[in-house]
């Protein structure tokens, strides 16, 4: 099964896409960011692009994690907002309703208005966002529901150890000043790994409809911030209490937010845990492998940015050029001990199989190695009449690379030169029309200094 995870680069999407995984699921990560966690870069407010991509991947289902989800801005974006949050759920809501897919959308108990002093909020109340963030998450929710195979998942303050992240337990981990933190905004916290639980859950069992998908416990943010502090040991005389309206934030709140989410909980038969225990988790795992490379990869992304990171956009004939995302990869096969070939390699042949359309590739080294390989199979026996035999004639340019030269003498076939056009170095398209011969069996060309050669023409 192929499932397709947006916003991968983000905290939701990144736990996502490695916890079904784990669970041995095709997992393809999207995102408009690159990262180790993303396979292509797409924008889901970009339709006609995002459309390409999904007809390329062809998922089974889409686990839909992507979101403008800073709750402050959306009030004073809403165009921002609304064009990632509905449009770009709708445009994917199209594609599943016209491919079979199904849609797992992560949504938020924002839809509801929080005034509900004594119970809880189960899937058949009423909604009533608050907030501008709400209402795009309700209208998002209005397209999904349109699917008949969709589902929805309402979290809230989804937290986990995430080096450099802003959910709400790193910012209390990184908390060296007082703060107000409010002790009337009342929701469940929700650990990452029990929403993706929730999500695997949603596929393994083939769930459809909506659902509550928070944690077990309700608290409020307060309440919330000591148990975090009793946890790690923090200073809890920079916690300071207090009510929403004195921490003068624009977008309103729904206040007393508590959720029931013993529908999917009792369906797919999680069994409770505690809000201290998982912090416990948390905590008892800081040093493990996974989380002292999150490290290493966000310092090494700070200094990417301030020592290697440069405004030009050339790419240089020589020298070098690369981004954050290839110094993540050359440090995580470092740190696997994959210096060559490994599981990244089989995963990217994989990969640019289904990308090209065909059922094998093979990733070598250099592209001089790749001459080799390319010039060497074409004189196999596998080949039949195509065959290229010792004395056969091969047309390639006179100035150009010794390493496209190279491989015809090693086979014993007779290079054929043809002069270069000085305006691209690439070979002069007139002479080689002259240059061939019934002895001539290939042409062998290498695009000059990322000057492509006249492909078309040389057919």
């Amino acid at each position: 099964m192929k499932v397709v995870v947006t916003g991968s680069s983000g905290f939701v999407g990144k736990n996502c896409v490695k916890y079904l995984k784990n669970k041995n699921l095709d997992v393809v990560g999207i995102s408009r960011h690159l990262d180790i966690h993303t396979d292509y870069r797409v924008d889901i407010t970009q339709k006609n692009r995002l459309i390409d991509l999904l007809n390329k991947l062809n998922p089974d289902v889409i686990v839909h994690a992507a979101a403008y989800t800073n709750v402050e801005r959306a009030e004073m974006e809403r165009g921002n907002a609304r064009k990632v949050n509905v449009e770009g759920t709708r445009n994917l809501a199209e594609w599943c309703d016209k491919n079979r897919c199904k849609l797992i959308f992560i949504s938020s108990d924002y839809v509801y208005d929080g005034k509900n002093k004594r119970g809880y909020y189960t899937e058949s109340d009423i909604c009533n966002p608050l907030n501008y963030y709400g209402e795009t998450k309700l209208a998002a929710e209005k397209a999904v529901n349109k699917l008949k195979n969709s589902v929805i998942l309402r979290t809230t303050a989804v937290f986990g150890h995430d080096f450099g992240g802003m959910n709400f337990l790193m910012q209390m981990l990184r908390n060296t000043k007082k703060r107000k933190i409010p002790t009337d905004q009342i929701g469940n916290p929700t650990h990452v790994d029990l929403l993706c639980e929730y999500i695997y859950g949603a596929i393994d069992k083939n769930l459809t409809g909506v659902f509550n998908a928070t944690g077990f416990e309700s608290m409020n943010r307060y309440e919330f911030s000591l148990k975090i502090a009793n946890v790690f040991n923090l200073n809890k005389n920079l916690l300071v209490p207090a009510k929403t309206k004195e921490l003068g934030q624009i977008a309103e709140r729904p206040l007393y937010c508590r959720t029931d989410s013993s529908k999917i909980q009792k369906t797919l038969g999680i069994p409770e845990i505690t809000v201290e225990n998982q912090l416990e988790y948390i905590k008892k795992n800081l040093n493990d492998k996974d989380n002292l490379k999150k490290k290493m990869f966000v310092l090494l992304k700070e200094y990417y940015i301030q020592h290697l990171n440069k405004a030009s956009e050339t790419v240089p004939v020589s020298g070098k050029k690369f981004d954050e995302l290839e110094l993540y990869h050359g440090l995580e096969a470092l740190l696997d001990g994959w210096w060559t070939e490994g599981r990244v390699t089989k995963e990217f042949e994989k990969r640019f199989n289904e990308f090209l359309g065909v059922k094998h590739t093979i990733v070598v080294n250099s592209g001089s190695s790749a001459n080799l390989l390319a010039i060497k199979a074409l004189t196999s026996k596998k080949m039949g009449k195509r065959r290229l035999r010792e004395g056969d004639e091969v047309i390639t340019v006179a100035a150009g690379f010794p390493t496209t030269v190279n491989p015809i003498i090693q086979c014993d076939l007779i290079p054929v030169f043809v002069d270069v056009d000085l305006r691209t170095y690439n070979a002069n398209i007139t002479q080689l029309k002259k240059a061939i011969s019934p002895k001539t069996k290939a042409v062998f060309l290498a695009h000059t200094l990322g000057n492509p050669f006249n492909v078309e023409k040389v057919k």
